[in-house]
């Protein structure tokens, strides 16, 4: 409930509800976590830095924990702590998807784009039609100068526009633009290009528009 919160935007309802979680829980840990991102968010940098301290001391090696930090001290202008920090969490050697996907994500944060995008290039190996790691590799290698490979990895992705409304056509045709992320006129999602996506899109194709993202 309390990630959820976060994901709402509602930190201090985020931070009531993680705060109750019993140290002795076998989700204190997590909830640590978590506290640390919401007290971030919400401005409160001391307190976030001793939820992820102190998540540290239950789990030493939790990249999440060490990431946020990071990202704390980068904003505070502690550039030697957050790398430490990084440098951690890299030692960490965990292969974990989300663990790799917040390094990446941190890495960027912190214009370390090459090392993100090698972490990056590893998950896309995993998942390769996973739209939020295309644009971070496509950022990444944009950043790096390598224009060429950020077109490639922007280029996998449509943008879907409703453009018609779908009362009185059948109602598979309403179910395939739900699926899509649509259902109402003017509301856009970006999808990535592959076979399923393409042929969903051709069941709505006259109530939709389509361009490739390519920079």
């Amino acid at each position: 409930r309390g990630k959820r919160k976060i994901l709402q935007g509602d930190y201090a309802g985020a931070i009531e509800i993680l705060s109750e979680v019993y140290p002795g829980s076998d989700r204190y840990a997590d909830a640590l976590c978590e506290l640390e991102l919401a007290y971030f968010f919400s401005g409160k940098l001391q307190e976030a830095v001793s939820a992820g301290r102190k998540a540290l001391v239950y789990r030493p090696d939790c990249v999440r924990a060490l990431c946020t930090l990071a990202s704390i001290y980068h904003y505070c202008g502690q550039y030697e702590q957050a790398a430490l920090c990084l440098k951690r969490a890299e030692e960490t050697g965990s292969d974990a998807d989300d663990d790799v996907y917040k390094l990446a994500t941190t890495l960027c944060e912190q214009a370390k784009h090459k090392k993100a995008l090698f972490y990056l290039e590893k998950l896309i190996g995993r998942n390769p039609y996973e739209t939020k790691i295309l644009f971070l590799a496509g950022i990444a290698s944009y950043n790096t100068g390598d224009y060429s490979k950020a077109r490639s990895y922007f280029g996998k992705i449509l943008r879907i526009t409703q453009v018609k409304s779908a009362i009185g056509k059948k109602y598979d045709q309403e179910r395939t633009l739900k699926a899509l992320g649509l259902g109402k006129i003017g509301r856009s999602v970006d999808q990535v290009d592959n076979p399923c996506v393409r042929g969903m899109i051709f069941k709505v194709n006259h109530l939709v528009s389509v361009v490739e993202i390519s920079d």
